[in-house]
């Protein structure tokens, strides 16, 4: 006698003793918050021979259990499981219930064929349906790739972000902006460079709906999006056949994309600020934005290398003690916070006409090493680089020795008046075609398209530029650029004790020698070791 099984559509909380059979259509991993190497969930898409689609759970307390059970595109009977309510922002499924596995829940893999339940579930919705559509879900649409609109890298929470700005052409000519991130950035330029000469036809499933200044578009999702890229399914097949005529081709979107990250850099180095030697920049009267071309000579490390900010944002915090406990104070989310390290790197640069010194934030330096200070610090600690000495500065800030950068730097009415030779750098680059066309141009002080003054505390400088340059104007700790310069030009920072406050890394107790950011009795200078 045939097994029954209940249809996933039908699935609510009073139903008991439920056996599905479905297929895992979409199946991704959740990282740990505070640490992306750890797995803190299993999440899927399910889907049955009737069309019914659930979205399936296992939490953190079950996942060595399942970890290597479960394979996208395999069907499975599926058993004794719970049944919770589908909530969330962006929901990959409209089932109002979604499935949790519990400590009893039984999963057996079984042979279905593609006729009976299809391996991709696709729901593809028209361009013009998605501004009457819930964007709390989210959707799947396919299209042809008839333009790279923009292309931008910058950094978010201390992390290093891609995005690249598409457009999607679908049969009826209507067009679609759809912003892939990341991992999906990724996955496309490097589909376009190692297909050259061919028309790109993309399906991709499971995006957000994003309205931007009342025009509907879509965006990759953190975990779940699938993006098929013109892969061998009968959806893009079919849809290649009808779509006909010619087009722009993969080998043209590579150009695209180089022009729009060549166009980017040139505009910040080489055609919106004076270009000036490190000897000019100690010499000037008045505030600007300039660059320069100088190798980093060595690391000053008396104010130390990092600063304690919030979480969601670089605003420095400030420490209080509350009935024994230091608790730290966030002005902007008006509340306490549980801080982070942030880069705040003090180094000398030169050139052949001098040297002088310049600091480096958080943003900037993430952009270069392609590491949170969090993550360095702690990778330090784990070495045993436990004293605040020397031997304590992080191998992988010392990799930017003797390294030449083209830095974008900012003379502050603050290093005017108070004849401060700390400039901050809101922008920094080593590559090495901006570089030499930067040495090519003739007359160091040569300005093109002067870039308006800008007041460097204000949080509209990020925000307010052009979107297609937005990439390269960082303004670093921006709430309190002229804060820290003062407090680097007269104070030495306050020393923090992170042995009364509780801090702790992944591998224990962190002492406030281990998490200390300041050493304010000595000059400490960094260079590297000659072979």
């Amino acid at each position: 006698m045939a097994k029954s099984f209940t249809p996933i559509h039908t699935i609510n909380p009073s139903i008991e003793n439920i056996t599905v059979q479905a297929r895992v259509i979409r199946l991704w991993t959740v990282p740990a918050f505070n640490n992306p190497s750890e797995t803190n969930a299993i999440e899927m898409v399910l889907l049955d021979a009737e069309g019914g689609k659930i979205q399936a759970s296992i939490k953190k307390s079950f996942i060595s259990k399942w970890r290597n059970v479960f394979l996208e595109g395999q069907a499975y009977n599926i058993s004794y499981f719970g049944v919770g309510k589908n909530a969330g922002d962006y929901k990959p499924t409209m089932h109002p219930y979604k499935i949790n596995f519990r400590m009893f829940t039984q999963a057996q893999a079984v042979e279905v064929v593609a006729s009976t339940i299809p391996m991709d579930g696709f729901d593809f919705k028209s361009y013009e349906a998605l501004k009457d559509l819930d964007n709390t879900v989210l959707i799947d649409c396919i299209g042809y790739l008839s333009e790279i609109l923009s292309t931008d890298q910058f950094i978010r929470d201390g992390n290093p972000q891609k995005m690249l700005n598409i457009q999607l052409e679908d049969l009826q000519k209507n067009f679609l902006s759809c912003t892939l991130w990341n991992q999906y950035a990724d996955q496309l330029t490097e589909y376009l460079s190692n297909h050259p000469n061919c028309q790109v036809f993309i399906a991709i499933q499971y995006a957000k709906i994003k309205t931007f200044h009342g025009v509907v578009g879509i965006s990759s999702s953190l975990f779940v999006t699938g993006l098929h890229i013109n892969s061998e399914i009968a959806e893009i097949n079919d849809f290649k056949k009808r779509f006909g005529g010619e087009g722009k081709t993969s080998s043209e979107m590579v150009e695209q994309i180089s022009s729009h990250i060549s166009q980017k850099n040139e505009n910040e180095f080489l055609k919106k600020s004076e270009r000036k030697h490190v000897d000019e920049i100690l010499e000037m009267q008045e505030v600007c934005n300039c660059v320069t071309l100088a190798t980093i000579d060595s690391i000053e490390l008396e104010n130390g290398w990092f600063y304690l900010a919030c979480k969601k944002d670089y605003k420095k915090v400030q420490d209080q003690k509350i009935d024994e406990l230091t608790k730290f104070w966030c002005e902007k989310c008006n509340n306490y916070v549980e801080p982070v390290p942030r880069f705040k790197l003090q180094v000398r640069v030169m050139d052949e006409s001098g040297s002088a010194s310049f600091v480096i934030f958080d943003r900037e330096v993430v952009q270069i090493l392609g590491k949170s200070a969090l993550h360095i610090r702690e990778c330090q600690i784990k070495d045993g680089n436990k004293d605040d000495n020397d031997d304590s500065v992080p191998k992988d800030l010392k990799e930017l020795l003797d390294q030449k950068f083209l830095f974008k730097v900012k003379v502050t009415d603050y290093n005017l008046k108070q004849s401060c030779p700390l400039f901050t750098v809101t922008k920094m680059s080593d590559d090495v075609d901006l570089i030499k066309t930067f040495q090519d141009v003739e007359g160091p002080n040569e300005v093109i398209e002067h870039e308006e003054q800008l007041d460097v505390t204000s949080k509209s400088v990020n925000h307010c530029k052009n979107t297609n340059t937005k990439k390269n104007v960082l303004n670093n700790d921006n709430e309190n650029m002229d804060d820290n310069c003062e407090e680097l030009c007269i104070t030495p920072n306050h020393k923090r004790s992170f042995e009364e406050l509780g801090w702790t890394s992944s591998e224990g107790h962190i002492t406030s020698s281990e998490f200390s950011t300041n050493k304010t009795q000595r000059k400490i200078v960094v260079k590297k070791e000659k072979d």
